[in-house]
């Protein structure tokens, strides 16, 4: 097949959602934030990794100018479309969690997160670690609405906040300093599930054909046995050459241009036996 036979054939696509994944509906919770700017930085974090739908549970400031500019292109199709929810500034704590309990009704499953370790004297910070999420027992064919709630910038999440999650999920860091910033906790979860939900590729990168590689293998043995190497030594480059092309999956171009160099090596010593 002719090389634009096969750039017709390869997949464009960087990262397609697998068909397992094709229903679920991942939205951003940020539990009363306080920082525009880390808004603005969410939104483009979540353009990043492929999620769209936004939520402000009774935001202690407003979407300003910082929230447009960090943004950036994530401004109107996610900053400007996010749901925002106030509550009654003078609410007692009964009542926001009373009205945080009916919000996340909507949701078939609900995820929380937490910046904190675990300790057997509070069950309910009990987290598993992000990388640990396992979403395979999601039906395929059913509308999953899931929320991904994302606590307070100073404290996180409440004790009674968590107990209404299905799961809770904690990021590892170092224990010298395990505090992250709201948007860098948002970007490395959103990564996460991002890398489980899609089937991640290389674009229209075409590998290598089992011709092309053989036909450069033995361009190499010709070169090599105009060199006088040791005995078995010419052979153990050949293998060599084999291992790495092999093992990091080669791209047509590599190989043509490798093929590329050992033919030219060649020509270099036809012309220098004719002279």
């Amino acid at each position: 097949m002719k090389k634009k036979d096969l750039l017709k054939l390869a997949d464009n696509s960087i990262s397609n959602i697998s068909p397992s994944n094709i229903n679920l509906e991942f939205q951003i919770v940020l539990v009363e934030p306080s920082g525009s700017a880390n808004i603005g930085f969410v939104a483009r974090n979540m353009k990043n990794f492929g999620f769209k739908h936004l939520i402000l549970f009774n935001p202690q400031c407003e979407i300003d100018s910082d929230s447009r500019k960090y943004a950036m292109h994530a401004r109107k199709d996610v900053l400007e479309k996010a749901q925002i929810i106030h509550l009654n500034k003078e609410m007692t704590r009964e009542f926001y969690l009373k009205n945080f309990k009916k919000f996340l009704e909507q949701f078939d499953f609900v995820i929380g997160t937490s910046g904190k370790g675990s300790t057997f004297r509070n069950l309910n910070r009990v987290a598993y670690f992000v990388d640990e999420l396992d979403l395979s027992s999601f039906t395929p064919s059913e509308k999953t609405k899931i929320a991904l709630i994302f606590g307070r910038e100073s404290i996180g999440l409440y004790n009674e906040e968590i107990d209404l999650c299905d799961i809770l999920l904690r990021i590892p860091t170092s224990d010298d300093y395990t505090a992250l910033n709201l948007s860098h906790a948002v970007s490395i979860v959103l990564f996460t599930i991002f890398k489980k939900i899609r089937v991640i590729g290389k674009g229209n990168v075409i590998t290598s054909t089992r011709e092309q590689r053989e036909r450069l293998y033995n361009r190499i043995w010709d070169v090599l046995s105009k060199l006088e190497f040791k005995k078995n030594l010419d052979k153990n480059i050949v293998r060599t050459f084999k291992n790495i092309l092999g093992r990091a999956f080669s791209s047509m171009k590599e190989v043509n241009l490798l093929l590329s160099l050992f033919l030219r090596i060649e020509t270099f010593f036809k012309r220098i036996n004719e002279e």
